[in-house]
């Protein structure tokens, strides 16, 4: 065993010593090819990821993901890592409302790739997905739901209700294919200054009408309220033959009497005159 050991030793001293500097060069060759594709070769997908691989000379882009973790790739593949978590766009679009007004809306929308939808998005439209599909189709939805509402119903109509229109139409056109749109805020809507002072001088105008219209509610009860009393009164004295004037003097005559202190009844000349009662306080 000893003999056999050293005859392999020598074997390979032998090799090095014939073609040491060219092994020396391979390994430095391959050393500076690795440093040089580092990052094409040795690639990490970050936790919320998602990566699509395209095979230069295997059929192009893969339909596996790759998922979380290190891998190591050949150098001519590429491998394209994208974000698979919530993300949030803000813009501002430029719209037109039915009337032709120009109107400025500040909007802010949460959407997130498809991850089973990845390869696809990668192949049909690329990393750049977001300025390529995402802010276009919701500046054109934005603008095409605008277009159906006249100025002044902007500031009348509910934003959930405006949103609501939004998502659907953008996720029914997008996102049932590639992307998922979480939600769309309206955060403002920007119009002509003219055009924010004569609604705010409707709107003072308006609630000036109510003012009105409430005073005048209270008056017309009033005025019904003395009718019904009069109508009364009326009834009172064809019933009892009493006017109501005596009536009422009665009762406060009668409400006198009843104090402790000193009075002396007056009793005025005929039925029509009413006795009234003066009072000693001392």
């Amino acid at each position: 065993m000893a003999k056999k050991k050293a005859k392999w030793i020598k074997r390979i001293e032998l090799w090095i010593d014939q073609n040491g500097l060219n092994f020396i060069i391979i390994l430095l060759v391959l050393f500076f090819i690795v440093v040089y594709f580092w990052k094409q070769i040795f690639i990490t997908v970050p936790a919320g990821h998602s990566a699509v691989l395209f095979e230069r000379f295997n059929g192009g882009t893969q339909d596996d993901l790759i998922e979380e973790g290190l891998h190591i790739i050949a150098p001519w593949n590429e491998m394209t890592v994208y974000n698979t978590r919530i993300q949030l766009i803000q813009d501002t679009v430029q719209a037109q409302t039915k009337n032709g007004m120009a109107t400025s809306i500040i909007f802010a929308m949460r959407y997130v790739p498809k991850r089973e939808r990845l390869p696809k998005l990668h192949k049909y439209v690329g990393p750049d997905y977001v300025n390529k599909l995402v802010i276009p189709e919701a500046i054109a939805e934005i603008r095409d739901i605008l277009s159906q509402y006249p100025p002044d119903s902007l500031y009348s109509v509910s934003e959930a209700i405006l949103e609501n229109e939004l998502i659907e139409s953008i996720q029914r056109d997008v996102g049932d294919n590639l992307i998922l749109f979480e939600d769309i805020k309206i955060l403002q809507v920007i119009t002509p200054k003219n055009f924010v002072d004569a609604i705010e001088s409707k709107h003072v105008e308006k609630q000036k009408a109510q003012e009105y219209e409430y005073k005048l509610s209270k008056e017309n009860q009033e005025l019904e309220r003395k009718k019904l009393e009069a109508q009364g009164i009326a009834e009172f004295e064809r019933i009892s033959g009493v006017s109501f004037l005596k009536y009422r003097s009665i009762q406060a005559n009668e409400a006198l009497s009843t104090s402790p202190n000193a009075k002396v009844i007056v009793i005025g000349n005929g039925d029509k005159e009413v006795p009234f009662i003066l009072s000693d306080n001392n």
